[in-house]
């Protein structure tokens, strides 16, 4: 298994933002999409924030990137592997969940990935396929 750099990965994703949507029902759940088994559901925790539904399948690394999910107000994020296909998707989420955030002028906190570790290095986040499953890891 290889895995890609974080600096690969991510700054695909930074340039592309835009208009966000996400797929929310009265309740906030996901809505008829979530059905799919290969879909996961990352909770946008701002305010009317919804779902940001994400396939995370692969068969390979490469058809992973790391993305980047902002979990609170002081700009704490989680590192997330998904399929390179729905990129586009999740920056429009993703973009849309951010805008929601009031600033609440709180230090951010250390990045956590797929794996439970936690680092202020970005440079030491890796995404790769395991177990068909894109998952993020920190690098030693």
């Amino acid at each position: 298994m290889r895995a890609l750099p974080f600096h690969l990965a991510v700054g695909i994703t930074l340039s592309l933002s835009g208009c966000g949507q996400t797929v929310t029902g009265q309740d906030g759940a996901a809505q008829d999409a979530a059905i799919d088994a290969n879909l996961t559901a990352l909770t946008c925790t701002a305010p009317n924030g919804g779902q940001i539904l994400v396939d995370r399948t692969c068969s390979f690394s490469d058809d992973c990137i790391l993305v980047l999910h902002q979990l609170d107000c002081c700009g704490s994020q989680q590192a997330v592997g998904i399929r390179a296909s729905g990129m586009t998707a999740f920056a429009r989420a993703e973009a849309d969940c951010v805008m929601r955030f009031p600033g609440c002028g709180c230090p951010a906190g250390p990045t956590r990935a797929d794996d439970g570790m936690m680092t202020t290095d970005m440079m030491r986040l890796r995404v790769r396929c395991d177990t068909v499953q894109c998952r993020t890891f920190v690098a030693p």
